[in-house]
């Protein structure tokens, strides 16, 4: 086990790599109560040789690493990137590019949504993965060979994974679907979230627009709040009770106080007045019909929601097509959004009218909503016509 808790073995590891055109890299990482991810441990497998890099160790500078992350001649292999490239650029400001994703890349072969490094590992390589200690925490020290070997073990086997999906992607054609994704993974704007947009993420049901207004704002808070303590979202306020405020609008603390989910220790703390000027901000501009309010706001009608089935039923047919989860191609929201723009739907911003997801949905279903695409039943199947 090669375990690296000073800075000259650093040094000498990343020289014995400086041949190696294809990098394995994982992270080990804690976030339960802090809003960052704090790194604990890198992991690199070479060609030949591999090491687990302690990255809380006083003893360690990772500089020697800085330029093997960033060189542009060697591959950086990860299953499910994001939040090990997050981890990293918190730490480092930096994005180990260029970057291969075998999750990404088992989605683009139709192998399935979202798989496993342990699923691929089986049914790839034929071995089993220990998940014994994926619950650990690995900020502690000193941690045990067994939880070492187990840390290492997550990248021992991304290069034979790597090359098997990459044949697979050449073999049919789909390098550019992924050129495209990883493009996502290696923009500095992937790792900085937008307190704004904070509300996307919660799901609120049934919300009439005042009370989703008013959403919008009070996760904005939570988030701008969370970043900048460094604490985790819910540790200020859980989303249910977001909803729940949102849901009633309370304008005064004795209003708040009998929230569902509100304490009287968020009550006694500084939150409850900060969140309380929030809410009557937002009202005021409700209350004027401010600008900001005017925002896109989803009421479907029946008819609306029919012609939404119809779609999701287009996206089903294409993705069974090309035998890939519909979710890589686009979402429910995604659909609805188009639905409700005016025109053909090319005024808004959407993932699938643009590149291999425009060529896989995005064009049949700019057809379809103009009327130059049609579905009938033919042989106990549905099949596409186009319009004349």
């Amino acid at each position: 086990m090669n375990f690296i808790e000073n800075t000259e073995t650093l040094e000498l590891f990343c020289h014995n790599l400086k041949e190696d055109t294809l990098l394995a890299i994982d992270t080990e990482f804690i976030r339960q109560t802090t809003y960052w991810p704090k790194l604990c441990l890198i992991q690199i497998a070479g060609e030949k040789i591999s090491a687990v890099i302690d990255v809380l160790s006083p003893n360690l500078c990772l500089t020697p690493l800085y330029d093997l992350l960033t060189k542009k001649s060697v591959i950086k292999i990860f299953h499910a990137a994001r939040q090990d490239i997050e981890a990293i650029f918190h730490l480092t400001k930096l994005i180990p590019t260029p970057i291969a994703d075998t999750q990404l890349m088992a989605m683009v072969c139709g192998l399935g949504e979202t798989l496993s490094y342990e699923h691929l590992v089986l049914n790839i390589v034929q071995k089993q993965i220990n998940k014994k200690h994926q619950y650990t925490d690995w900020s502690q020290r000193p941690l045990s060979l067994e939880q070492l070997d187990y840390a290492l073990n997550d990248v021992q086997h991304l290069h034979t994974i790597y090359h098997y999906l990459n044949n697979q992607i050449n073999n049919m054609n789909r390098s550019h679907w992924i050129k495209e994704e990883i493009k996502i993974l290696e923009s500095p704007q992937t790792y900085k979230p937008i307190p704004e947009k904070a509300w996307t993420r919660l799901h609120y049901q049934n919300l009439k627009k005042p009370s989703l207004f008013i959403l919008q704002h009070l996760a904005s808070w939570r988030e701008t709040k969370a970043q900048h303590d460094n604490i985790n979202r819910n540790s200020i306020i859980k989303d249910s009770v977001l909803e729940e405020i949102a849901k009633h609008i309370p304008q005064t603390a004795k209003a708040l106080s009998k929230i569902r989910g509100i304490t009287s220790k968020f009550m006694s703390d500084i939150h409850s007045t900060e969140l309380l000027n929030i809410i009557l901000e937002a009202k005021k501009k409700i209350d004027r019909d401010d600008t900001s309010y005017n925002f896109f706001y989803k009421n479907l009608s029946k008819e609306q929601e029919q012609i939404i089935h119809l779609f999701k039923i287009l996206l089903k047919i294409k993705s069974n097509q090309y035998m890939i989860s519909s979710k890589l191609i686009c979402s429910n929201d995604d659909i609805e959004n188009f639905i409700l723009t005016p025109n053909n739907g090319s005024e808004i911003d959407l993932d699938f009218l643009k590149g291999w997801r425009y060529e896989v949905f995005g064009q049949e279903a700019m057809a379809l909503k103009q009327g130059k695409l049609a579905m009938i039943v033919k042989d106990d199947h549905i099949t596409l016509v186009k319009n004349p």
